[in-house]
């Protein structure tokens, strides 16, 4: 029999897909909730398939289908890293590109936009060139590294049962989505952004569970030049928020904070800063 607490997130699912599919002004929004819908019953009745599906237009491959429906529900439904449509766009940072969903994203939104990826899981990563071969993306250029202060190496915990989502270079972030049970852990690779920025960025996308404030330092002053940067932030120590908004602040950008929202991979908080000049040019 289903609980209090399952029937309020089933309305809720259901008023947020009637919502969407009525209302929005999304372009092929109907299209977009029957692959979401078919990702949610592929992962009823076939959990552990690795069989890569169909979704907005592009062939996904993947490791875990309760991580593709949430990405998908995040970047193709929520939206999350949709930039105002007057706002030009040629040069795409993916901090966190997980198997590249927001990517095939962003090149379906700016298709002659430069875009720069980095994700440090090999079992992510591999999921990410392959879905960029398949679709026959192009304009990308792909890291299997982690974003850091400075270069070196580090251990990613990764949660086993959810592989390509728990996962962080923050023990306590990886620890409180375990439920008491102990992460797998790999070495991988870390780089400073800064070694990347060779021109201005348009749009950051950073989702680096837990690892956002290494991950901004490690860009410096290069932070002046990107535009705008979406975020999600995670409360961890090694990531304490005020220091975060410190960074942005001190590299010329403001920025707008929500509250924390309970998702299903735990607790999110959303950052958005602009820099200050391009703010002004468009207010």
């Amino acid at each position: 029999m289903a609980t209090a607490r399952e029937l309020r997130r089933t309305l809720r699912h259901l008023r947020f897909h009637v919502r969407f599919a009525t209302r929005s002004h999304v372009p092929g929004a109907r299209g977009l909730l029957r692959d979401y819908l078919r990702l949610r019953l592929l992962e009823k009745v076939q959990p552990g398939r690795r069989r890569p599906v169909e979704v907005a237009g592009h062939t996904v491959h993947f490791t875990d289908l309760a991580t593709l429906r949430w990405l998908f529900r995040e970047v193709y439904l929520s939206r999350d890293y949709e930039v105002p449509p007057e706002v030009p766009v040629h040069s795409i940072v993916d901090a966190g590109a997980n198997i590249g969903l927001a990517t095939l994203f962003f090149r379906d939104r700016h298709p002659d936009a430069r875009i720069v990826c980095f994700e440090p899981d090999p079992r992510s990563y591999a999921c990410l060139v392959r879905n960029l071969e398949v679709n026959g993306i192009t304009g990308v250029t792909a890291h299997n590294t982690g974003l850091a202060e400075e270069r070196g190496t580090v251990v990613l915990f990764v949660n086993p049962a959810v592989a390509d989502s728990s996962q962080s270079i923050s023990p306590s972030f990886a620890s409180s989505l375990l439920d008491g049970g102990t992460p797998d852990r790999l070495e991988i690779q870390v780089a400073p952004l800064a070694e990347f920025l060779d021109e201005p960025v348009d749009l950051m996308k950073l989702d680096v569970e837990g690892a956002e404030l290494g991950a901004l330092r490690g860009a410096g002053e290069g932070l002046r030049d990107v535009a705008r940067i979406y975020m999600e932030y995670h409360n961890v120590p090694e990531s304490p928020l005020h220091e975060v908004l410190e960074v942005l602040a001190a590299t010329g950008h403001d920025y707008a904070v929500t509250s924390p929202v309970r998702a299903e991979l735990g607790a999110v908080t959303t950052i958005r800063s602009t820099r200050v000049d391009d703010a002004r040019q468009r207010r």
